[in-house]
């Protein structure tokens, strides 16, 4: 769907990354048995089907804009997690992902 090979390169490091955080989120609650979900979220879902209309330069722009939005929140949730939780180790997790989404975020604002 994207026109610009950076584009398509950030999605793919996106996707290695995720799939990297969720293989680690699933380890630590396993020993706790909570399921992390198997299905996006609503809000997830619906920013898919939006973007799934587009093609091109208009699909670029409303990815790295809904990249640069949801990075943003993710780094507010994440940030308070490092303080506010009282589970040490969602709370280091927190921290230690706080790099990575602010490269994701870096990034993609790079290719405003």
């Amino acid at each position: 769907r994207s026109y610009d090979p950076r584009v398509r390169d950030y999605g793919t490091r996106l996707k290695v990354d995720h799939a990297a955080q969720v293989a680690e989120i699933e380890r630590m609650l396993q020993p706790l048995q909570v399921a992390v979900p198997t299905e996006p979220s609503t809000k997830a879902q619906a920013q898919h089907a939006a973007l799934a209309r587009l093609t091109g330069e208009q699909f670029d722009a409303a990815f790295i804009e809904a990249m640069i939005a949801s990075h943003t929140e993710a780094i507010e949730q994440y940030g308070a997690q490092t303080h506010a939780n009282p589970d040490r180790a969602l709370a280091d997790f927190a921290s230690k992902s706080l790099p990575v989404l602010r490269e994701h975020l870096a990034a993609a604002e790079s290719l405003r």
